[in-house]
């Protein structure tokens, strides 16, 4: 897979080519067997996984000649971006991502996200994730201010965690007066 992902640039059917090869979608499949419904319909996660990178970013990354990151957007729902982000290394980890609009102040569409984090992995006690990881989450997500985010790990229970631990923008609550 990982002659897919550039350090410094791509084709632009790179993305399109490593998201449709069989070995890519059951890779994903294998990670993530379980159902999720934030995106209106339940689907298994590794259809939603492709579905919140459907609409092609950047192109797929690699870095330190291991780490894999493809991102893109909801279709018709820019700017929820999705992020699938594989370390190739034996174990290997697949982590899914994507940002969703937090309705606020009477209005359905916000600048405020929350973001969904789907790990093949467990997540240790500590919430700490992979650098490299972090990394592609600062990246990827450096538009977005977040409210909120939720971590589910391959036994499928939700932890909430600060945006300020995955390294993401969080908006500082507003004292009432």
């Amino acid at each position: 897979m990982l002659k897919y992902a550039a350090p410094n640039g791509k084709t632009d059917d790179a993305n399109e080519r490593l998201v449709g090869l069989s070995c890519f979608k059951k890779s994903l499949e294998r990670a993530f067997p379980m159902e999720q419904s934030f995106i209106g319909k339940s689907l298994p996660v590794s259809e939603a996984a492709l579905y919140a990178v459907g609409v092609y970013g950047a192109g797929p990354q690699s870095s330190e000649g291991r780490y894999i990151t493809v991102q893109g957007c909801v279709p018709h729902e820019c700017p929820s971006i999705g992020m699938i982000w594989i370390d190739t290394a034996k174990p290997s980890q697949i982590v899914f991502t994507v940002s969703r609009d937090v309705p606020a102040n009477g209005k359905t569409d916000s600048d405020w996200y929350h973001l969904w984090l789907y790990s093949s992995t467990l997540i240790p006690e500590n919430q700490q994730l992979p650098e490299p990881l972090l990394d592609s989450l600062k990246e990827v997500y450096k538009s977005e201010n977040f409210v909120s985010a939720t971590m589910i790990p391959p036994h499928g229970e939700m932890l909430a965690a600060l945006p300020s631990t995955l390294h993401l923008n969080q908006i500082q609550a507003t004292p009432a007066k």
